[in-house]
């Protein structure tokens, strides 16, 4: 929702993107299709995401000293709003 906020306020100031600024979003919104030019997103691995936290929950219930980290690798799809012209 950041993104589509700032992508109006930027629409409201007249900035070209990408020609004047370069735009990248967090997560996958179905507005960001909507724009022109579509948005550049960094996609999180949702499912993963959702599957270890209830893992670490279940864990952490049967022994209250569990500690884990994780590092789930996410996908940068590059889109035309961040590519110059």
């Amino acid at each position: 929702m950041l993104t589509i906020q700032g992508l109006y306020a930027l629409s409201e100031m007249c900035v070209k993107i990408p020609d004047d600024l370069a735009v990248i979003g967090f997560n996958r919104n179905v507005a960001f299709d909507l724009f022109s030019p579509k948005i550049t997103f960094i996609k999180q691995p949702l499912e993963r995401i959702a599957e270890h936290a209830i893992n670490t929950l279940v864990s952490h219930i049967k022994d209250k000293n569990y500690i884990d980290k994780i590092f789930l690798e996410p996908e940068l799809i590059i889109r035309k709003s961040s590519l110059s012209v």
